[in-house]
């Protein structure tokens, strides 16, 4: 859903990475170089 998701005010998912040994999900995300402030 996330790298289907196209829209200017949401940030764009580059990859995704499985770690089969820990079993965990990394996502990388587009820089932001602003905050919501």
């Amino acid at each position: 859903l996330l790298r289907e998701l196209k829209h200017i005010n949401v940030i764009t998912l580059i990859r995704v990475f499985l770690s089969h040994n820990d079993r965990k999900v990394s996502l990388l995300f587009d820089f932001a170089e602003h905050d919501l402030w």
